[in-house]
């Protein structure tokens, strides 16, 4: 008996196969749902990786309001509020600067670890992604981390999406348009098997590929370091999302139909290399049958049901390519099992089974393998009920929108084990599921979906034999649809306008929500810059496709770290005119 109870402490629940988590990390237990820095502590964490090549695997949990991340050596010895030996982004755990330095964060937000054990962060704020070699790696004589002598503020070794030598950190690089080698509020990041890095260039309206930017370079490939198709470097080499296309970078539209993205805050990838988006504002998962792959399909590179190209081959959360509906209302108890309201974080697990964490929602989908069935086969965050979605810290629920914020992002992954790890952002916390291998509940009564049209019935193809460098380059043969020119449409209003912040105390936070609707019969569409400088900051910033009546939400932050008045301007391009709307943001700190 008394081993029993010794294990009901340690991992906290510890009941396999159901949807209430076991191991809560950031509160001491799951009941609690305060933000808080120091070793134990968690502020709206954002990401959460896994090193799978480690023994004990590592957990890193990304702490987006705090400007860090935490790491955790072993996560077969997890407790209820276990503290942290690691922390990147702060040289201690009793700060939260932002920063554009190598050791520095700002607002970060996925996280992925390679084969070999690096840390690849997304630097949300800071536009770039950075790498961070094997941080549990320690040379000696140090003594490894741990909670007694922990680790604390490595610096990045690699740069991307910004140039390293200068400390840049503007969306593009300052440029009006994107390139292949700029980034614009990167959400997050996946690597696949070949250590391929796919990055959620959520500004910008798109995924960028980048083959195996930590391995090294083919010197027999002409173009290295400037031009896209070559392994090794810091350019991308693959674009999802700017048409049919798989090689025009300068462009960063927001659409809908299976060449398209808008806002994208995920990706992940699996065992046969399909690829799988969060397609976050058109309220969808898009799924790419193995985009690398040699193919003579009929339709390739123009309509879906062709692997090997950057046309989506399957949509979750929509019955058609066409549409975008929000499915749900955060807590009026109209979800169901096959609908979206701004999909956030996306993982497979070790059987390749789907799950999508659902904001609005405040829930978890599972999608079980093989994935034929456009409903989810079970749900998390609602006690297994796939009508309801409340907000609710407790050992069964999940927040990611309440009353006060509309959406904030997540994601989740698995242990070499099978549990599974999400960071539940408005709760402050992170939760560990063991072995959640689910029976199907039973869905709730609502009208069945069709299969998505136009595409066939899901096929994997065989898992590629691993080469040594990527063979698929880009493709200069395909051209994209010229760009439409401009014209007026929409009506935008933007409240409130100016954002004023009431007085914050230095090394606090405060937070304002900014809503853009559309007041017009046309669609209103445009983009929200993310270029603030500290001590202000954006969330969920970025490109917006507003019918009438929809709105667009992103939250101002203000974090001063020193007394004074500041001023800066928000500037959001829009479709309702030609010159773009300069919203005045203005705080006080003492």
């Amino acid at each position: 008996m008394l081993f029993a109870f010794l294990v009901y402490v340690v991992r906290g629940n510890a009941d396999l196969g159901d949807f209430t988590a076991d191991v809560v990390l950031g509160q001491v237990d799951f009941f609690g749902n305060a933000p808080s820095v120091g070793q134990a502590g968690l502020n709206i964490p954002g990401g959460v990786a896994i090193d799978r090549g480690s023994s004990p695997n590592h957990l890193y949990v990304v702490d987006s309001a705090n400007n860090r991340v935490l790491g955790w050596n072993s996560v077969s010895s997890l407790s209820n509020g276990a503290m942290a030996d690691l922390v990147i982004g702060q040289q201690s755990f009793t700060t939260f600067y932002t920063g554009a330095g190598l050791s520095s964060l700002n607002d970060p937000g996925g996280a992925a670890v390679d084969s070999a054990g690096n840390l690849f962060v997304a630097d949300t704020g800071n536009n770039r992604v950075l790498i961070f070699d094997t941080p549990y790696v320690v040379p000696k004589p140090s003594p490894p981390c741990s909670v007694a002598t922990p680790c604390m503020g490595q610096a990045a070794t690699t740069v991307i999406g910004q140039s390293a030598s200068t400390g840049g950190n503007l969306c593009n690089g300052g440029a009006l348009m994107p390139s292949a080698s700029t980034l614009c509020n990167p959400a997050s990041i996946v690597l696949d098997g070949s250590g391929n890095l796919y990055v959620a260039d959520t500004g910008n309206n798109r995924v960028l590929e980048f083959f195996s930017p930590d391995g090294p370079q083919n010197p027999n490939c002409i173009g290295t370091g400037s031009s896209p198709g070559c392994p090794g470097d810091l350019v991308a080499d693959v674009v999802f999302g700017q048409g049919t296309a798989d090689n025009i970078f300068t462009t960063g539209l927001c659409g809908v139909g299976p060449t398209s993205l808008c806002g994208p805050l995920d990706v992940a990838v699996d065992s046969a290399n399909n690829v799988y988006v969060s397609d976050s504002s058109n309220n969808r998962v898009l799924e790419f049958d193995n985009p690398g792959a040699s193919s003579s399909c009929i339709g390739q590179g123009v309509s879906p049901g062709c692997a090997g190209d950057v046309v989506a081959d399957r949509v979750y959360g929509q019955e058609t390519f066409t549409t975008r509906i929000a499915t749900g209302e955060t807590g009026a108890d109209n979800a169901t099992s096959s609908g979206f309201n701004l999909p956030t974080g996306i993982a497979l697990d070790l059987n390749d089974s789907l799950y999508v964490i659902d904001s609005s929602n405040n829930r978890i989908l599972k999608f079980g393998s093989p994935l034929t069935n456009f409903s989810a086969t079970s749900v998390f965050g609602q006690s297994g009920n796939f009508a309801l979605n409340i907000c609710a810290a407790t050992d069964a629920g999940l927040c990611y929108a309440n009353a006060v914020t509309e959406t904030s992002q997540g994601q989740l992954a698995f242990d070499t084990g099978s549990d599974m790890f999400v960071v539940d952002s408005l709760n402050s916390r992170a939760l560990e599921y063991l072995e959640p291998v689910t029976p199907t509940p039973t869905p709730t009564a609502s009208p069945t979906p069709s299969s998505p049209t136009p595409s066939t019935t899901p096929t994997l193809s065989s898992t590629p034999t691993p080469s040594a460098s990527p063979t698929r380059s880009p493709s200069p043969t395909r051209t994209p649809a010229p760009t439409p020119t401009p014209i007026l449409s929409g009506k935008m209003k933007v409240s409130p306008n100016p954002v004023n912040f009431k007085t914050t105390k230095i090394r606090k936070s405060a937070s304002e929500l900014v809503i853009i609707s559309n007041h017009a019969g046309s669609v209103l569409n445009g983009t929200v810059e993310n270029d603030l400088a500290p001590p202000f900051s954006l969330k969920l910033a970025g490109g917006f496709d507003l019918t009438r009546g929809q709105k667009k939400k992103f939250t101002v932050v203000f974090a001063p770290t020193m007394r004074g008045n500041f001023s800066t301007h928000i500037t959001i391009d829009s479709s309702d005119r030609m010159k773009p709307l300069s919203v005045t943001v203005e705080g006080e700190s003492k």
